[in-house]
C-alpha cells in the first residue's frame, strides 16, 4: 500500500481519501522485501539469499 492507503491511516479521524496517482502506480509497480525492527539475522539471510537468487537468474 501506498501511504496514503495503509489501513492504520484510513482508521485516523483526520483522514481525507485521496487519489495519488504517482504514490499508487509506485506502490503497483515496487519492489517490497521482509523488513523491521523485529526480523531476525537468520530471515534477513533467508530474504538475501532469496534476492540474490532472483537477480542471479536475469543475469
Amino acid at each position: 500500500y501506498p501511504m496514503h492507503q495503509q489501513p492504520v491511516f484510513k482508521k485516523a479521524s483526520w483522514y481525507t481519501p485521496q487519489h495519488l496517482a504517482v504514490s499508487e502506480r509506485i506502490a503497483e509497480k515496487g519492489f517490497y522485501i521482509p523488513s523491521g525492527m523485529a526480523i531476525t539475522t537468520a530471515q534477513q539471510e533467508q530474504v538475501a539469499e532469496a534476492v540474490h537468487k532472483l537477480f542471479s537468474t536475469y543475469k
